[in-house]
């Protein structure tokens, strides 16, 4: 014995409803992770080149890139492998055995 309600007419409003418009993503949103990348292929550089410039700016971009991320975008597993990489490859030029260079 529920109550039922009759509403005439449609209850939309069709002359309001407006396709979504997806707004490109701001470039400040984008740093972070282009950071990231930048982190990644320098302390891939430094690891196999022995280059410590190289590693140092790999390191120093993973920290900004750690410093200007939102806590919801934060991806522990993809800072962690940047830094790693960017720390083996400081590790790596630093205390490299001394062998002919290129």
């Amino acid at each position: 014995m529920g109550v039922s309600v009759k509403v005439s007419g449609d209850p939309r409003r069709p002359n309001e409803c407006h396709k979504f418009k997806q707004l490109p993503p701001a470039a400040e949103d984008q740093t972070p992770a282009a950071l990231l990348l930048f982190s990644v292929g320098f302390g891939m550089a430094s690891l196999f080149l022995k280059i410590k410039a190289f590693g140092w700016a790999g390191l120093l971009c993973a920290l900004v890139s750690l410093a200007n991320i939102n806590s919801a975008d934060m991806d522990a597993k993809a800072y962690m492998s940047s830094v790693s990489i960017c720390v083996f490859g400081l590790f790596s030029s630093y205390f490299a055995p001394p062998g002919k260079k290129m």
